[in-house]
């Protein structure tokens, strides 16, 4: 078979939601110092308790996802667990309210609506979920993940303002290393697969740029999105079929 580099670490695949307390603002999830579990768990409880102070019932945690409810389900679990840390029960002081786009990003907007007609304390909405959950007739608290600033979510890392907060992950930056990194080991012209999640957006032009990027670099791409584990493989076996040279 056909050798494939592997950029390790990728995170175009990515189902893992993190998010900080609101009063401390958005921070970078690489230098943070705290543990994931943890992480989640403040993040969620610090903006319910903010959010329900006026009431004893359970409050209701939000939850909107552009992907699958399987692929979110360790991610759900994470905060689940970080909440426990903080003796908040499941079932007894809150209870989730979740909706899915299944990889279907159109749909995020009317699922946002329905999701907010439920009134949860807080919506927890990783990736671009976050922007159809910031609805401009709202005050609900948002928890994302990303690039918060780049999406126009909050005016900076130190002081994001507003009610979005969350945890800014640097994917673009390490994607554009990764694929320099590939750039250095393989031979001019070499041809990579460059591995995306399905949710995201055809027209980004976050994949021209990478494509393009590429390019400079002396490299051949050629995008292929992929939704769960066995679609990850498909995309491994077409790049062996293809005899490309790597996948970032």
């Amino acid at each position: 078979m056909h050798k494939i580099i592997r950029s390790k670490g990728s995170n175009h695949i990515n189902g893992t939601a993190a998010c900080a307390a609101r009063h401390r603002g958005t921070r970078d999830a690489d230098s943070a110092g705290l543990s994931r579990r943890a992480l989640l768990g403040a993040g969620a409880l610090a903006c319910a308790g903010a959010a329900a102070q006026t009431t004893s019932s359970a409050r209701r945690i939000g939850f909107l996802s552009v992907t699958t409810a399987a692929s979110t389900e360790a991610t759900r679990k994470s905060f689940a667990a970080g909440l426990a840390d903080a003796g908040w029960v499941e079932g007894r002081d809150y209870s989730w309210v979740v909706r899915h786009a299944d990889n279907q990003p159109a749909r995020l907007d009317a699922l946002a609506t329905e999701l907010l007609a439920e009134q949860p304390a807080l919506i927890i909405a990783p990736g671009q979920a976050a922007l159809s959950a910031m609805k401009p007739d709202s005050t609900v608290p948002v928890l994302g993940m990303g690039d918060l600033v780049r999406a126009g979510l909050a005016k900076s890392l130190q002081q994001p303002g507003g009610r979005a907060t969350g945890v800014s992950i640097l994917w673009e930056p390490l994607n554009f290393k990764r694929l320099e990194i590939l750039a250095q080991v393989l031979p001019r012209r070499s041809r990579v697969l460059l591995l995306a999640e399905a949710s995201m957006d055809r027209r980004s032009p976050y994949l021209g740029e990478l494509g393009a990027a590429a390019r400079r670099m002396g490299l051949e791409s050629q995008p292929r999105f992929a939704g769960d584990a066995p679609q990850i493989e498909a995309a491994f076996d077409h790049a062996a079929r293809e005899r490309m040279a790597g996948v970032s």
